[in-house]
């Protein structure tokens, strides 16, 4: 319920940044709050380096949603330059009617000088009415995230957000039908940093004893 709370947020930001390593649920919560939205999303994941391979993906999934949008950004191409990403955030703006929320998974695995950075940067800054993106990454992404921050662009969650607090642990551990008096389970959450993957195999090896 907490997560879910903040996650609200992110239809309040131009950008949501999500930072945290393998196991801490980002992937999970996002999804989870995306089924219960009313906002119509589009859940990317980046498969590589390449940022060719990625823009091509995004123009498929925004044809499907909205034809005329998709195909205007597929003959812009790859905003590989300062006016190629003007043009991008003008049709943005020009052709995407209804509110939607871009997220955009796994963007460690971009080059650190991939030009699609400063895209992200750029639609931040632009505060675009019906655009909300969200990036989720294993390392802070090179977005000049403390300015965003600064300014109020950009809504920044870390893994120390993201883990379970003491009382959300002991909810964890009943739901999983561990009865634990209350010592043990300060003992599990202070070994488990409230990481919800190691919870999960605490939670395993108590139940396969």
């Amino acid at each position: 319920k907490r997560l879910y709370t903040l996650l609200q947020s992110i239809e309040e930001y131009p950008i949501t940044v999500l930072v945290a390593s393998t196991g801490y649920g980002k992937t999970t919560v996002v999804q989870q709050y995306l089924e219960k939205t009313t906002t119509q999303y589009l859940y990317i994941d980046i498969t590589g380096s390449s940022d060719i391979a990625f823009w091509q993906k995004l123009c498929d999934e925004m044809v499907a949603i909205s034809p005329k949008l998709g195909q205007a950004l597929r003959l812009i191409g790859l905003p590989s330059d300062d006016l190629k990403i003007a043009s991008v955030i003008a049709t943005l703006k020009d052709q995407l009617t209804k509110p939607l929320i871009l997220v955009i998974d796994d963007c460690q695995l971009l080059l650190e000088n991939s030009t699609l950075f400063s895209l992200f940067t750029t639609i931040a800054l632009e505060e675009l009415s019906n655009l909300r993106l969200v990036l989720l990454s294993q390392k802070v992404p090179p977005i000049k995230l403390s300015t965003l921050v600064f300014k109020d662009y950009c809504l920044f969650l870390d893994r120390e957000t993201l883990a379970f607090n003491l009382e959300e642990t002991g909810g964890y551990l009943e739901l999983k039908g561990m009865h634990l008096d209350k010592k043990v389970i300060e003992d599990i959450y202070q070994q488990s940093g409230g990481w919800v993957s190691v919870l999960f195999f605490i939670s395993e090896a108590f139940r396969h004893g």
